[in-house]
């Protein structure tokens, strides 16, 4: 890469792997820097890996936020089937068991939690189905989430699928996006192109599961306690910018960055630098105001135990 492009971050602190409940191993890395005053746990898109973030976990160093970025299962050098999950919730399962782990490597900072695409949807939907836990966090990061996509299947097509995804759940999909969807910028198409890691299919049963989720996640966006960053390009031709505004506009405390003409991956576009920025500076207020948000978070959460077991 050159110094215009995305950049490798500075050498990783440590890798590990992680058993999951149903036994695949889960590939996680972590990057610190001089001092950790906030933590971010990272979630990548479909087809991809977390090691393609390494230039956006260097401006976070600098602004003293640690990463923890994992691979989800079936990506990257996690275990599983390419491209595939046997169920949804074995997904918002391993977002959780990085979050405990997480917790327990950065005890007392606080965290904040991203998401882009596919790992967007994913964030969401942790967010709203997974309270005890995301009641914890000082805020989430929704870049380009897959709530809609921008093209639309057919009711025939979702049907197909579904159906698919009932007797032959790993049949495979081709996702064989052009890089220049992604992101416009060449040297990140290059890497992009070249990385052996990079995989182009998805699994019926995946690609129904966060097709239903994307929704759900948009139907209960009103409920969600956590304050949400919401961001995506307007010219994104895989997920709809529609789908990433009406969840910002139902959500009580959420902030909405809308990037003009930018694709699929803002932080990989040539003005990736002012993109970035803008998320770490939320990141940051998030991680300094912290005690404030989660102890009112904790109130209400309190309040609606309370008024569930009357």
């Amino acid at each position: 890469m050159t110094n215009d492009g995305p950049t490798i971050p500075h050498p990783a602190v440590e890798e590990a792997f992680h058993s999951s409940a149903s036994g695949f191993r889960i590939y996680s890395c972590v990057h610190t820097g001089p001092e950790t005053k906030g933590v971010i746990l990272l979630t990548h898109g479909l087809g991809e890996h977390s090691g393609r973030y390494g230039h956006v976990i260097h401006q976070m160093q600098e602004a003293g936020l640690a990463t923890v970025r994992f691979d989800l299962r079936g990506h990257g050098r996690s275990d599983g089937p390419r491209g595939h999950a046997g169920s949804y919730e074995s997904l918002l399962d391993d977002l959780s068991l990085m979050y405990q782990w997480t917790r327990a490597r950065f005890p007392g900072i606080p965290l904040v939690v991203y998401g882009h695409s596919l790992g967007g949807n994913l964030v969401a939907n942790w967010c709203l189905r997974r309270r005890l836990e995301s009641s914890q966090i000082a805020g989430a990061v929704l870049s380009s989430p897959w709530f809609l996509l921008t093209a639309q299947p057919s009711p025939l097509k979702v049907a197909i699928i579904k159906m698919l995804a009932g007797y032959w759940p790993n049949f495979p999909i081709p996702a064989k996006f052009r890089p220049k969807r992604l992101t416009r910028h060449r040297a990140a198409i290059d890497a992009y192109e070249h990385d052996p890691l990079i995989h182009r299919r998805v699994s019926v049963r995946l690609a129904s599961d966060c097709f239903d989720a994307g929704q759900w996640a948009l139907e209960h966006a009103s409920t969600c306690h956590v304050p949400i960053l919401g961001m995506h390009g307007t010219a994104d031709s895989i997920t709809n910018p529609a789908g990433t505004i009406r969840f910002c506009e139902a959500a009580p405390n959420a902030k909405l960055l809308l990037f003009e003409d930018l694709v699929h991956e803002p932080h990989n576009e040539a003005d990736w630098r002012s993109v970035v920025g803008q998320v770490r500076d939320w990141i940051v207020h998030r991680i300094e105001a912290a005690p404030q948000i989660l102890s009112q978070v904790h109130a209400n959460s309190v309040v609606e135990t309370l008024a569930a077991r009357q």
